[in-house]
């Protein structure tokens, strides 16, 4: 036995036979998923091969016999696992035989495939002299790590150990099968993530979490995206034909881009998008003919070709989209991956189902110089389409291992941040000027997952904030009343309706951050700048039948006078100051659109001087603005007068 303790080093052996009823066997163990293990090439003028690697985890039989390239997987198991594992090939005049720990596999040839007398040159054991000279379809560009032993060619026994000797490998190459390296279950280094054992110790893989650095120990720099930033990251991506991308993402859109890559080179891209609450992947890699250097062969009715060091044309296939998950604008994190191997690609979101599909096309590389995150910007990207512009978070956007914004050569658009807690993020804001304006919306869905979130920012004490009635006086509403925040719902048989407010004002003209979360039937939870409660009805109908519009900042003033609506709200006029980020269940409206033109509403938070202060009304009366003037309500309390002083 033999262990390759470098991805660096290699043994070379003879020419390897490749005959009628030969056999090529083996054993090994190791715990790196990459790694080529076996190559030998073909003549000049023959673009046969044969290889045997290892690719995420998997063990491939590739080759070249004739008519095809073909790349066939042994087994769906992971090999990588620090277990031996035994191997045999069987070559047959019409056939070949796989057997991995006596599973079996056969590849029958197609026609012009035949058993091949043109490899020529060395058998490379353990890795090769020239990666990138590989064949398109070997996609390892590293040597295999790990322990290979009992090596059989055609009934013959390698000795391994007197090549070592003889190629003077000492140091790179120990004569014996070492034991796999268990810094994971020994140490338990990760606090976060997941933990990988390497021949350099170990790797923390912290895709899927909040985290980064060496053990995942880092919060990693979150943005915020507020639908007006675009990023656009110029990127020194590798030109290769493996591809490992993974963003985390939090979102209230079912429509809007998260990446697309652009090139000068040529229209080629990958973007990644949400798409009716799904995400979305397209790529047309790559769509137009396209100008490289690279030794390639083309073949065409069994007539071979090669060509070497010049400039060829490569004519790529359409755009193709593939989908995964659902329901990912909830507002909740959401980490998609996209694995591209030559022309194989995979996609999935969080733990759910992998979505797998073919590209059209071979030896190609994808080309990146740019990274548009958060939307488009000119013509030059318009070659996908039209896009909605991000809103949400993103946190750690890999590409091949690299941080893209932490390696980003320019300051982006949108802050990053390491802290803990999210910042806030402010999108789609307006200023409602007047107590007499409001919003019409049609009806508030009341799904079983219900979540309405909202920012507001005023002065004022008093204001409705949404409201919406129902067919048997159902409602449900959120208003300010003397500097307190209310949540109120009354179901088909509450009453009263039942209520919560804060146990602090809140009209200091800052920004707070409202959700409310339907539990289940009977219960709503409401979170307010974090701080969570929950109320829950008691009644036999739970029931909640609104009909009627969504009203946002206020009401006719006529329907303050319902009798129903006049006990279910404390406020008895409109609210006054900014609303923003205002998210139905996935339904984002813009306030500005059903806003008819009026002027009493514009973009933007723009300052708002107050009619009602902290102490307008002395001993505890309530400020109640009266057009641009205010009265006192000193009904709750013991006094009279103007302000409640007498």
């Amino acid at each position: 036995p033999v262990t390759f303790k470098s991805s660096e080093t290699y043994i070379t052996l003879p020419t390897l036979k490749v005959q009628q009823a030969g056999v090529v066997s083996f054993k090994f163990k190791t715990i790196k998923d990459n790694g080529l293990m076996f190559y030998n090439k073909g003549s000049p003028t023959e673009p046969n091969f044969v290889a045997i690697e290892l690719y995420d985890g998997k063990l491939y039989f590739v080759y070249d016999f004739g008519s095809i390239t073909r790349r066939v997987l042994f087994s769906p198991r992971i090999v990588s696992d620090g277990q031996q594992h035994e191997v045999q090939i069987r070559f047959f005049g019409r056939h070949i035989d796989l057997l991995l720990n006596g599973e079996s596999k056969r590849i029958n040839f197609v026609s012009g495939e035949n058993l091949t007398d043109n490899l020529r040159g060395a058998f490379y054991v353990g890795g090769y002299d020239s990666y990138t000279t590989l064949p398109w379809y070997v996609w390892s560009r590293e040597g295999y790590q790990g322990c290979i032993q009992d090596l059989r060619i055609n009934g013959k026994q390698v000795d391994l150990h007197a090549l070592v000797k003889g190629q003077f490998l000492y140091g790179k190459v120990e004569r014996k099968c070492l034991d796999m390296p268990r810094e994971c279950t020994q140490l338990q280094p990760c606090r976060n993530g997941f933990c990988i054992d390497s021949w350099d110790g170990y790797r923390c893989d912290c895709r899927g979490t909040r985290f980064t650095g060496r053990n995942c120990e880092k919060n990693a720099l979150i943005g915020a995206l507020d639908g007006n930033q675009v990023a656009i990251v110029s990127i020194d991506a590798p030109r290769t034909h493996t591809n490992d991308i993974s963003l985390r993402f939090k979102s209230p859109l079912k429509d809007a881009l998260l990446f697309q890559t652009y090139t000068d080179v040529s229209n080629e891209y990958l973007r990644c998008e949400l798409e009716n609450g799904r995400i979305k992947v397209t790529t047309n890699l790559g769509g137009e003919t396209k100008n490289t250097d690279i030794n390639y062969s083309i073949k065409c009715l069994h007539m071979q070709q090669t060509f070497r060091n010049t400039r060829h044309k490569f004519i790529r296939g359409l755009s193709i989209s593939y989908y995964a998950g659902e329901n990912l604008n909830d507002f909740q994190w959401h980490t998609v991956y996209i694995n591209r191997r030559a022309n194989q690609i995979e996609v999935w979101v969080d733990d759910g189902e992998r979505v797998t599909g073919e590209l059209a096309g071979e030896r190609y590389f994808f080309d990146i110089g740019q990274i548009f995150v958060g939307g488009l910007t000119d013509d030059r990207t318009a070659i996908g389409g039209d896009a909605t512009n991000y809103i949400g978070y993103m946190q750690s956007f890999m590409f091949n291992d690299v941080s893209v914004f932490d390696t980003a050569k320019k300051p982006l658009s949108f802050n990053l941040t390491d802290i803990t807690t999210l910042p806030p993020l402010i999108y789609n804001p307006v200023t409602i000027k007047t107590r007499e304006h409001y919003v019409q919306l049609p009806t508030l869905r009341i799904p079983q997952s219900m979540v309405i979130n909202l920012m507001f920012k005023t002065k004022e004490t008093s204001g409705v904030i949404l409201f919406n009635g129902g067919r048997n006086n159902e409602f449900i509403a959120v208003e300010l009343y003397n500097g307190y925040l209310h949540f109120s719902f009354n179901t088909s048989d509450s009453a009263p309706a039942l209520r919560m407010n804060t146990p602090q004002p809140l009209n200091d003209n800052k920004w707070h951050t409202v959700t409310i979360r339907r539990v289940d039937n009977r219960r709503f939870s409401v979170s307010i700048d974090g701080a969570s409660t929950t109320i829950a009805s008691e009644g036999r109908d739970t029931s909640i039948d609104l009909q009627g519009p969504l009203y946002i900042g206020g009401l006719p003033e006529n329907m303050f006078d319902k009798p129903y609506i006049n006990s279910a709200l404390l406020s008895k006029n409109g609210f006054q100051g900014c609303l923003a980020s205002i998210d139905l269940s996935g339904a984002v409206p813009d306030l500005l659109q059903y806003s008819r033109g009026s002027t009493d509403i514009s973009t933007g938070c723009t300052e708002i001087q107050s009619i009602c202060g902290p102490n307008t009304c002395s001993n505890f009366g309530t400020c109640v603005p009266d057009g641009g003037l205010f009265r006192c309500d000193c009904n709750m309390t013991s006094y009279v007068g103007t302000i409640c002083s007498e």
